[in-house]
């Protein structure tokens, strides 16, 4: 890939979110973020699994914590208050997101070009010439009522991959 096809590859996908953690290298900020949200995942697990083990009839894990009915109490009201502040929180960043996104389909998408309109147009060209070429002209193909396929015109599996690499527009 030349330098004119990277430039043009990196203006068609500036606008696109990028996320470092899933990029190549980056060891160090996959590492802490992993760490940190495994830490998290077993500040929500431990409570839980604290809870099972407290309610069950006989102790499941040993290593883990098995309270009495008076401090039961107490982690089981706050762990109900964990879990509706956390949906509430869930629910609030939710319904954010999905307006900031809703918005974003309707206003700022349509405006912005997300493809490269001059390799768009090129490939159309490529289609219609081949199309052309097997079915006919455009008018022909649009009026007819009936038209039968023969067989050996029938397009191939990678039909236009292989049509626009011939044509200098692969796919990449």
């Amino acid at each position: 890939m030349n330098s004119k096809e990277k430039e043009r590859q990196s203006d068609a996908t500036k606008d696109f979110v990028k996320d470092k953690y899933f990029e190549g290298g980056n060891f160090l900020l996959k590492l802490r973020q992993t760490l940190v949200t495994l830490a998290f995942w077993w500040m929500i697990i431990f409570p839980l699994l604290t809870l099972i083990n407290s309610v069950s009839r006989q102790r499941i894990w040993r290593n883990i914590y098995r309270w009495t009915w008076a401090d039961g109490l107490i982690l089981a009201r706050d762990l109900f208050i964990m879990v509706i502040l956390s949906l509430l929180v869930f629910i609030i960043i939710g319904g954010f997101f999905l307006l900031r996104n809703n918005r974003n389909l309707k206003k700022n998408y349509p405006e912005r070009k997300t493809y490269d309109e001059e390799r768009a147009a090129a490939r159309c060209a490529i289609l219609e010439e081949a199309y052309t070429e097997r079915f006919g002209n455009r008018e022909f193909r649009e009026n007819v009522d009936y038209y039968s396929v023969l067989p050996e015109k029938n397009l191939d599996t990678g039909f236009a991959h292989e049509r626009f690499k011939d044509g200098g527009y692969p796919y990449e």
